[in-house]
């Protein structure tokens, strides 16, 4: 008995001693295991620790930066030089007797601030006479996008109040006018005056009316009259060209000798560009210009004080007419531009430049020289079928428009050169249309295969 009971509590301790021997062996792999761990987390807090010393530093390092410019510009503003009213903070303190004001493009705002404080005797006499700033605009920008193409468009004022712009969209067949709403503080189409394909819609103030001259590629153009004043409706007035437009292209009119001409460019080749004059309450044929030409635009002007005619053909150089007798008689050409689609003039000093554009060439600024135009500037215009003079504001820039590529935006100099000054990014522009509502100046780009754009001077809103 006794022998088994020995036997027994050997197993039994051998057995205790076994299971704590293994327990002793894995607290040792959990102390392990655990040890690791604590070897990653410092590694990982290392890590962490030296990213937050390199973000510290850079902060300190643009802090710095900072600070610098700071400094840089405080101290700026306390050596003001030429220009005495550029901050505050650079006039705390400072004695400003005796100094010149100039004004420029940073102080415009500060005009309807004159009269408010109190007024302050002058001192003594100024240093220069204080001129009037001639401050160039902003860029234009993007003011609304309408939901249509167009292939002309025309500004008109009527009685000094009502001011529009006609539309020529031949794919929708007709002519809109567009025209401000001064609730919604947009544009929006006003009247419609359908058409058959209309290619140009020219809108001619008389009196106290609008009458809307509209060439169409298919069947006779016409002559439409609003009635009941500014809100009235459309109704037809005149046909015109009957037996002698086949394809009319382009309309421009002028006031010349007190008298009111159209002139209509024909571009067909068995087609006459006519010119009209308004007489006893319509426009009746005047002169019937040389047949065969393919003409695509008629721009008037005056040179040396006499009515001119400028017109471009696909057939021959451009033709310079003036008036002689009551009729436009051929006085010269344009050399050496070949197939000019349009020609736009505006003047400088006197002088008399015209703008003349090809699709497949290079555009062109000329000048009258008392007998002929002669070239003063190209510049590069493949794709370009529009290079128009435009005024904005008080100011006179010249638009290039282009099928390929942005429209340019060009400034003229005090010698009447071209600057560029920006890009309009206009799919396929025909016309751009100058506009005042309210104050405000805004310019409508007619647009052939994409949405007529407005864009905005933002100097006007100031």
């Amino acid at each position: 008995i006794w022998g088994g009971i020995w036997d027994m509590g050997c197993g039994a301790g051998c057995g205790i001693w076994a299971m704590g021997y293994g327990l002793s062996i894995m607290g040792c792999w959990l102390w392990a295991m655990g040890y690791r761990l604590s070897i990653m987390g410092c590694w990982l807090w290392a890590m962490g620790y030296g990213l937050w010393a390199i973000g510290y530093g850079l902060w300190a390092m643009g802090y710095g930066i900072w600070a610098m410019g700071y400094g840089l510009w405080y101290y700026g503003m306390l050596a003001l030089g030429s220009r005495p009213h550029a901050d505050y903070y650079g006039l705390h303190g400072r004695d400003l007797r005796g100094n010149p004001f100039i004004c420029d493009c940073g102080v415009p705002h500060m005009d309807p601030m004159a009269p408010i404080g109190t007024p302050i005797a002058p001192i003594g006499p100024p240093m220069a006479p204080i001129g009037h700033p001639t401050c160039l605009p902003i860029e234009l920008q993007p003011f609304q996008s309408l939901p249509f193409s167009s292939l002309s468009a025309e500004p008109f004022v009527v009685g000094g109040q009502h001011y529009g712009v006609a539309l020529a969209q031949p794919f929708s067949g007709s002519c809109a006018l567009l025209e401000w709403d001064q609730m919604g503080g947009r544009f929006r189409t006003h009247s419609v005056v359908n058409a058959s394909s209309p290619v140009w819609c020219h809108p001619v103030p008389i009196a106290d009316s609008l009458v809307l001259v509209v060439a169409q590629l298919h069947g006779t153009s016409s002559v439409w009259r609003r009635v009941g004043g500014p809100d009235g409706r459309f109704v037809l007035f005149q046909v015109i060209g009957s037996g002698l437009l086949r394809r009319p292209h382009s309309i421009s009119s002028a006031r010349l000798g007190g008298h009111l001409y159209i002139g209509v460019a024909d571009s067909s080749k068995g087609g006459s560009s006519t010119l009209y004059r308004w007489g006893r309450g319509g426009f009746y044929p005047h002169q019937t210009l040389r047949p065969w030409n393919r003409d695509t635009h008629m721009e008037f002007m005056e040179l040396g004080g006499r009515p001119a005619l400028v017109v471009c053909s696909g057939a021959r150089r451009p033709t310079v007419y003036r008036m002689s007798r009551g009729v436009f008689e051929p006085h010269t050409d344009i050399p050496h531009v070949p197939d000019v689609y349009m020609a736009k003039h505006y003047k400088v000093e006197g002088n008399v430049y015209l703008c003349l554009t090809r699709f497949l060439g290079d555009a062109k600024v000329m000048r009258w020289e008392g007998s002929m135009f002669r070239e003063v500037q190209q510049l590069p215009a493949r794709g370009s079928l529009v290079f128009q003079p435009v005024s904005i504001s008080s100011h006179r820039y010249v638009f290039m428009g282009n099928d390929f590529g942005p429209t340019r935006v060009y400034g003229l100099d005090p010698t009447g050169r071209l600057e560029p000054k920006q890009e309009l990014l206009t799919p396929t522009p025909r016309a751009f249309a100058p506009i005042e509502v309210g104050g405000q100046h805004f310019v409508v780009v007619a647009s052939f295969k994409g949405a007529t754009r407005v864009y905005r001077d933002p100097m006007s809103a100031l």
